[in-house]
């Protein structure tokens, strides 16, 4: 590696932080919430491309459903109004045309409870060393990185050796993904670098799983709820069984073990029963489960836990084979021997005081980049697990300052010097 190069960017980062700070916060301060029909993504892919456009790439804009009979792709889902919500792509041009992309996704969860909060959600407030707001770490710093360096290497005038697509994309909450394979199809990535990655970790495996609604309803006409309630009881105790399951697997997979995903393996979302006083012969359990086994044998096995529930319940309920509420994720992994892990690696080890991990990651849009975009693809990043606080969907979302410059040094490092090997 080019000591002095690195030397130079470094430097640049550490004295225009703020303004990386900055970017970030203007980013939280577009509502870009995720609604799943649709989606306020919009004015913000406009501010987003217009920046592209400001620092030098090569920015396009487009909606996922135009690109190449999309709609009539396996794993597209419909029902996500991608036909209004726009793509962004920023191309750096570089001595190879062949192309890397780096991605990160411009949608966020609801806000939620605003009582929850004790900053504003769409404020991009930057005090104690962190930046709060919706999206913060899920995923707009990726974002801010991206118009970062391209205005970095506009004003230090350098050229990468391969070029680089900068996909900002829609409609990854909530299962979505129509957004990522807009982006992958149809291009021959040499690999691609997803920003949505978390713990500062280099994630080489996509999880597989979904997420799954149960319904539930009597059989005979009632004017009490308590039927339901019980069945849900019963189910839940024999899903609990199915999710000991899951983290146990996800506990001997060497990429899972020990990780946020081996305890998150699965996760009930919502109950409902009736519907304010009606309905109340009827009602839905929600869940997400991960596994690292194929569709095929991941479903046989919860459905094997929901025939037994149906043999207790067999005289009072029906209940409904699992729906799926989204795509199902594709368990795949990174090659053992990618060169670009390694390379990042190594620009990622530069600046912490300990080893960077290799893991698997959480449902995510990698699952589509190693199918569609490259099979040597990979995530990278400092997103906050779910179950903290300030953490990815919670309250008070926050990212670090110091990850986050930290996080821009190694992607900009890599960006200057990886050349298709891992040597320095």
């Amino acid at each position: 590696m080019n000591s002095e190069q690195i030397n130079i960017i470094n430097e640049y980062i550490e004295t225009h932080k703020n303004e990386l700070f900055d970017d970030l916060s203007k980013l939280i301060q577009f509502d870009t919430q995720n609604f799943i029909t649709h989606g306020n993504e919009s004015e913000c892919q406009e501010y987003i491309f217009k920046k592209f456009q400001e620092y030098g790439l090569n920015a396009e804009i487009y909606f996922p459903d135009d690109v190449d009979s999309l709609p009539n792709h396996p794993d597209y889902l419909p029902g996500r109004g991608t036909d209004r919500r726009p793509n962004v792509c920023g191309t750096m041009a570089g001595k190879n045309p062949q192309k890397i992309m780096v991605s990160a996704h411009t949608d966020t969860m609801p806000v939620g409870d605003p009582d929850a909060w004790t900053v504003d959600p769409f404020g991009g407030l930057c005090k104690e060393g962190k930046i709060f707001g919706r999206g913060a770490n899920d995923n707009k710093y990726g974002i801010a990185i991206m118009i970062f360096i391209a205005r970095m290497f506009q004003e230090l005038n350098i050229r990468p050796y391969f070029t680089y697509d900068f996909l900002a994309y829609i409609d990854e909450e909530f299962g979505g993904g129509n957004g990522a394979l807009a982006g992958s199809v149809n291009n021959e990535y040499v690999n691609t670098i997803s920003l949505d990655s978390g713990n500062y970790e280099l994630w080489v495996s996509s999880l597989g799983g979904c997420i799954f609604r149960i319904e539930l309803k009597t059989l005979e006409p009632t004017d009490c709820s308590g039927k339901i309630l019980d069945a849900i009881l019963v189910l839940k105790k024999e899903l609990d069984i199915f999710a000991e399951k899951q983290r146990y697997a996800m506990s001997i997979n060497p990429l899972f073990s020990g990780t946020d995903m081996e305890k998150s393996a699965f996760r009930y979302y919502d109950v409902k029963i009736g519907d304010n006083a009606t309905n109340v012969d009827r009602g839905e359990l929600n869940f997400v489960y991960y596994t690292d086994k194929t569709k095929e044998a991941s479903l046989q096995e919860l459905n094997q836990h929901i025939s037994k529930v149906r043999s207790v319940l067999a005289d009072t309920v029906v209940i409904s084979d699992p729906i799926p509420t989204t795509r199902f994720f594709h368990y795949l992994q990174t090659p053992v021997d990618s060169k670009a892990v390694a390379h990042m690696k190594k620009c990622a080890e530069r600046y912490v005081d300990f080893k960077v991990e290799k893991r698997g990651s959480c449902l995510s849009d990698l699952s589509l980049f190693l199918k569609y975009g490259s099979p040597d693809s990979f995530g990278f990043g400092v997103l906050r697990d779910f179950s903290l606080y300030g953490g990815a969907h919670q309250a008070d979302e926050f990212v670090d300052c110091k990850e986050f410059v930290n996080v821009t040094k190694a992607v900009s490092s890599f960006m200057l010097t990886y050349r298709g090997d891992n040597e320095f």
